[in-house]
């Protein structure tokens, strides 16, 4: 039984069924295709699907994100950008952002880095920024600027 679950197409198999049933079910569409793409190597029909979830329910965060890593995995890093900056505009207090801001660094460093290495050659400067700025968000947290920091301050101050 252990290498059916770890089998592509035995993984497939039970995706496309669970693709047949969702109807006009986003969410599960989205996870569909999420398999698709990291299971079944199978890319264009992941990107077909996240884009029909994300057409049934434009703001749902989780198919954005989704979408923002598909793409990453189809090699699109400019879709992978836009899903990521959607998700983040429409869950920012989300703990799992940390996820979204490194696929948002990965998806910059991919766009200018193949161009050419430096930043300056690249047209990356901003985005090279960009990358480092979200990968010390993702491993550092926000810190005293942040929202939730105002938000305990502010129920501190409350409190006494």
């Amino acid at each position: 039984m252990h290498g059916a679950k770890t089998d592509p197409t035995y993984a497939a198999r039970i995706d496309a069924t669970n693709y047949a049933l969702a109807n006009d079910d986003g969410e599960v569409i989205s996870r569909a295709a999420h398999i698709f793409c990291y299971i079944g190597r199978q890319y264009d029909r992941a990107s077909s699907l996240i884009e029909h979830a994300a057409a049934l329910n434009p703001n749902d965060a989780r198919i954005l994100l989704r979408r923002g890593w598909i793409a990453l995995m189809c090699n699109e890093p400019e879709r992978a950008i836009e899903s990521f900056e959607q998700y983040l505009a429409l869950n920012p207090i989300d703990p799992r952002r940390g996820v979204s801001w490194n696929g948002m660094a990965f998806a910059y460093f991919i766009a200018h880095a193949g161009r050419d290495f430096f930043p300056l050659l690249n047209g990356g400067t901003l985005a090279a920024l960009f990358c480092f700025v979200y990968f010390y968000l993702a491993f550092v947290g926000p810190g005293p600027w942040s929202i939730d920091a105002w938000r305990d301050a502010r129920r501190n101050r409350l409190d006494r």
